[in-house]
């Protein structure tokens, strides 16, 4: 297995030099601590989607997505900083 140490899978491997994906241009760039999967799985869960959907929009299981959302510091601070700029953005849209 190389240098990657025991139990490192092809896809871990993979999985940090994934390319941005498209909607990513748009976007704010995903704040510190945040990986790309999370940041999708913040945007799926920001527009009403389960966790087992937003899992599948960020290529992860269902129980990886629900530990972020539940013990993870950074995802929890950046899907409330998100909620907070979504929230603020609809506001401002208010006569």
């Amino acid at each position: 297995m190389g240098t990657m140490g025991k139990g490192v899978t092809d896809s871990h491997r993979r999985s940090s030099a994934e390319p941005p994906d498209e909607a990513s241009d748009d976007q704010a760039p995903a704040p510190p601590g945040v990986t790309p999967r999370q940041e999708r799985a913040i945007r799926a869960l920001l527009t009403g989607a389960t966790d087992a959907e937003a899992a599948a929009a960020a290529g992860v299981s269902r129980e990886t997505c629900n530990r972020w959302r539940h013990r993870n510091a950074d995802f929890i601070a950046a899907m409330n900083e998100a909620r907070n700029t979504l929230a603020a953005d609809f506001r401002d849209g208010l006569p």
